[in-house]
């Protein structure tokens, strides 16, 4: 129920770049992804956690990820993607992801499933998804939203997903790019309420990449507004433009 204020465990790394590319892949052959073509969930032991500090200095993301190191500071990752960089609101950290951007809300906590797993009240990541010609913003995001949430809110971590209903389905600009969005409202076995999202648009670095923004949050009272998660849709920042670029 609203207000158990559970932790979403968001995959990251490796694994979720994987789940990304297996999307793409299915949109072109034209299938849909299942349960078991998914990849990993959020609970295996390559990454549901954003706190390593051993990687990076209180969990800040480095300049060596494959993302690159935007530079942007000032209220913004670091790292980037497509050449596209996500604010860090207070109370976030930016965390280290191999070829892509995560910004969590700080502090983990055990998992309601498995304890010995960490969870955070928030994750949003940021992913390039290559070689998707002919595949537009729409068609990614709407393929994606289900895996999200099964990456988001698995069975190891909270039981699986019990409950799905759609909150949002509707075009959005975002770095000056058109783009998609799609949100769920999802209910875990365990009970947690959560918001999930799939956004999906062009790199505006002129690599004719599509970028998936994954975002995940909570419901409840430690737990941010849904106008939180919106910022980082609205204000994700160009720090690498290329050819077509809007701003």
């Amino acid at each position: 129920p609203e207000g158990r204020g559970g932790r979403v465990a968001m995959l990251i790394g490796a694994a979720l770049i994987l789940t990304g590319l297996l999307v793409a892949g299915l949109l072109l052959a034209g299938g849909d992804a299942s349960d078991d073509e998914a990849g990993p969930g959020p609970g295996r032991s390559d990454g549901p956690s954003q706190r390593d500090d051993e990687d990076g200095e209180d969990g800040e993301g480095g300049g060596d990820q494959d993302g690159g190191d935007s530079g942007a500071g000032d209220g913004f990752t670091r790292a980037q993607a497509g050449g596209v960089a996500l604010p860090v609101p207070e109370g976030w950290e930016e965390g280290d992801m191999d070829g892509g951007v995560s910004v969590t809300t700080s502090g983990g906590y055990p998992c309601p499933v498995d304890p010995e797993l960490d969870c955070v009240d928030a994750g949003v990541f940021l992913i390039g998804v290559p070689d998707v010609s002919g595949v537009t913003p729409e068609q990614l995001a709407l393929g994606d939203i289900a895996g999200n949430e099964r990456d988001s809110y698995g069975p190891d971590s909270y039981g699986g997903i019990a409950d799905s209903r759609e909150q949002v389905s509707e075009r959005v600009t975002v770095a000056g790019q058109e783009g998609y969005r799609v949100r769920t409202r999802v209910t875990t076995e365990v009970g947690t309420e959560a918001y999930v999202e799939s956004v999906a648009f062009r790199a505006p670095d002129g690599s004719d990449t599509l970028l998936l923004l994954r975002i995940g949050g909570d419901i409840g009272p430690d737990a941010p507004e849904p106008d939180v998660l919106d910022r980082f849709v609205q204000d994700a920042r160009v720090v690498a433009a290329g050819p077509g670029t809007e701003v």
